[in-house]
């Protein structure tokens, strides 16, 4: 009989979703063009998602060691283009 393998489980991706105003047209407000580009310069960040839900962005971060709290503010910081809260 052979032994069992040794098991291992990592948390490897946490996905942050903003959702986007809405606009006095019943749609929503996009964020700025050049937000992505800005985004990118994360290197934790792994993807981002515009999906097919209009009205939000998805922000997938991997290997990244700050806390819940600090990656939402984070995330919300770059798709708004504002500085994160302290």
């Amino acid at each position: 009989m052979t032994e069992p393998a040794d098991f291992t489980a990592a948390l490897v991706e946490r996905t942050v979703l903003v959702s986007w105003p809405d606009n006095a047209r019943g749609g929503a407000t996009p964020p700025s063009e050049d937000w992505q580009d800005r985004a990118w310069q994360e290197p934790t960040l792994h993807e981002i998602d515009e999906g097919s839900i209009t009205g939000c962005s998805v922000l997938r971060w991997r290997d990244d060691p700050r806390p819940d709290d600090e990656l939402v503010a984070l995330s919300l910081a770059l798709v708004t283009r504002t500085a994160p809260a302290a």
